[in-house]
């Protein structure tokens, strides 16, 4: 028998071996892909569940932004838990040192080095 007889003889069992073991596992890719299907079936179609988070901040800062567009600025609102600063809804940094000097120093830098910072 020669090497290259024996080579192709073992690369065949090795082959064989293979298909055996995806047979095993192939009903098993299958199912997962079938409960997949049928889970994501409404999103296929287009639909698409609402984002509490931005649906609850919009309603929340209605006032913020009812205050903005008369060009006053107020830090404190009354929609939500009976009055709540601004700050954790829409507000910006207000009076905040630090974090304004940071913005002025990150904007100065190159955009390479910023990235790091």
């Amino acid at each position: 028998m020669s090497l290259v007889f024996i080579e192709k003889t073992i690369f065949v069992q090795k082959t064989f071996i293979m298909i055996n073991r995806l047979k095993g596992i192939l009903p098993y890719i299958l199912g997962l892909f079938l409960v997949s299907s049928l889970v994501f079936f409404p999103e296929l179609q287009g639909k698409k569940l609402g984002a509490n988070d931005s649906v609850t901040w919009y309603a929340a800062s209605k006032e913020y932004r009812d205050y903005a567009d008369k060009g006053e600025e107020i830090k404190w609102t009354n929609r939500i838990f009976s009055g709540m600063p601004l700050t954790t809804i829409a507000g910006g940094d207000f009076g905040n040192f630090i974090a304004d000097t940071y913005v002025k120093i990150i904007g100065v830098l190159p955009a390479t080095l910023s990235t790091f910072l």
